[in-house]
């Protein structure tokens, strides 16, 4: 299987999903803010009460916990419209994050 990785919009440009689900981050300290990232580190998510993966971001200074799918489908889809529910997976397992 091939994996391919996107940036996540709205995260300017330190998170990053792959299509095997998994979520990474790269957090540049200090200094210039536009050099590029070298050193990526993979977040471990959690699971919710409904078996869903979630990982906690903060998105322009405010904590956020995300369902990684959302983030997938965000990265490999765009944004869901208003309204309307996001969902990826070809079958019902909440774990399955696989955007295809």
């Amino acid at each position: 299987m091939i994996v391919v990785s996107k940036l996540v919009a709205d995260t300017d440009g330190f998170i990053k999903v792959r299509t095997d689900g998994t979520v990474w981050t790269c957090r540049i300290r200090g200094g210039n803010q536009r050099k590029k990232c070298k050193k990526w580190r993979r977040l471990n998510p959690s699971s919710d009460k409904n078996g869903y993966q979630i990982i906690t971001l903060y998105i322009n200074g405010k904590r956020k916990d995300v369902k990684v799918h959302t983030l997938v489908l965000t990265a490999f889809r765009g944004p869901k419209p208003k309204g309307k529910e996001g969902r990826h997976y070809p079958d019902r397992n909440p774990a399955n994050e696989n955007p295809i």
